[in-house]
């Protein structure tokens, strides 16, 4: 093993979110990495599941591979490393161990490719940005999964590109439903409020619901709204939640006679449809979350590999629609499988 370190750089995550399965995220992560320039500092790769495999699991079809050049760390498996094309320097050995081995940290002597087995705990992906950092890495990105947003929390990583594909639905009408609820909870608005930014850091010690009634605060356990609805029979003004917020729940709020101010603590802690969200902002309400997700990109796909494909020029049109509807950010929407993006700023 390798235990050398390098001077210590600035330190930068990126996640990379499909919102469907084959979506195209490994074609925006190949594309990411063609396009980064390496004058910037050593770049990591990191996956909360497995990617990079020649086909897929379920349907058989084959998938695009990984491909990095000579310098990449990245933190994955022996059997990872193996099946790929690349040449590897061991430099450390972590202490996660994923459903098919131990996961290594890893510096490519040659360029080629690799499959990257990783895992899904936070925890893990936290301890294994210390060691990229130990070992010179300027830029992390971590490889997300459709069915696992965690990685772009604003807690984890700096920014998140969305891929958006024609995967998701081969009906066209349940295509834009589903588009809409998954990018939703991506733009609830930061809160600005003073008097609830001076709360922040004794709201985050205590871990638990902070609730102002009659200008006077007060605290609850996190469970409490699952077992104790009954101090909301009071006017709330504002309702500061650490956990998740349910439709159970939110329905429940709705049947209220007055809404308020609900907080969370990033946008993927609501678990509430954008129609609900609409009711209780009727009523007066809102939710707001104190930190916003920084999205870098979106990325859309007309391409199913099922064979069927929608308009690219709808879809850009549509996405960019919702996104003026939720956000004042100049957001950059492209397709990456346009030559047109090389060399866009979106990519730095």
């Amino acid at each position: 093993m390798d235990n050398t370190t390098a001077s210590q750089p600035t330190f930068h995550s990126t996640s990379i979110i499909g919102l469907s399965k084959n979506a195209g995220k490994t074609t925006l992560l190949n594309y990411i990495i063609q396009t980064y320039d390496s004058s910037s500092g050593t770049m990591g790769l990191i996956s909360i599941g497995v990617d990079g495999e020649s086909e897929d699991m379920l349907s058989g079809k084959q998938k695009p591979l990984i491909t990095i050049p000579e310098g990449t760390l990245v933190a994955t498996t022996t059997s990872g490393l193996l099946e790929g094309t690349a040449k590897w320097r061991i430099l450390e050995k972590t202490s996660i161990r994923s459903s098919i081995g131990d996961v290594y940290i890893a510096k490519a002597v040659q360029e080629g490719t690799v499959k990257l087995v990783g895992t899904p705990m936070l925890d893990h992906i936290i301890y294994v940005f210390d060691l990229f950092h130990k070992y010179g890495v300027h830029r992390a990105i971590v490889d997300g999964a459709y069915d696992r947003l965690s990685s772009a929390t604003p807690y984890l990583t700096d920014e998140t590109y969305l891929v958006i594909g024609a995967s998701l639905q081969d009906d066209e009408r349940l295509f834009w439903k589903k588009v809409k609820e998954r990018l939703f909870p991506f733009f609830y608005p930061q809160v600005k409020d003073e008097t609830i930014l001076s709360m922040v850091d004794k709201w985050s010690k205590k871990d638990e619901i902070m609730v102002k009634q009659d200008g006077e605060w007060s605290f609850y356990p996190s469970t409490y709204l699952l077992t104790n609805g009954d101090f909301l029979e009071r006017e709330v003004e504002w309702l500061l939640l650490p956990g998740v917020l349910t439709e159970k729940v939110f329905t429940s709020m709705l049947r209220k006679k007055k809404a308020w101010h609900i907080v969370l603590q990033h946008g993927l802690k609501s678990f509430v449809s954008s129609e609900l969200v609409e009711r209780w902002r009727k009523k007066g309400g809102t939710i707001q979350v104190l930190r916003p997700i920084c999205i870098k990109g979106i990325i859309y796909n007309p391409y199913s590999p099922a064979g069927y494909a929608y308009s690219g020029e709808k879809m850009k049109q549509r996405i960019q629609q919702m996104v003026n509807n939720w956000s004042n950010e100049e957001i950059p929407i492209f397709n990456v499988w346009n030559e047109e993006v090389k060399g866009d700023e979106c990519f730095e």
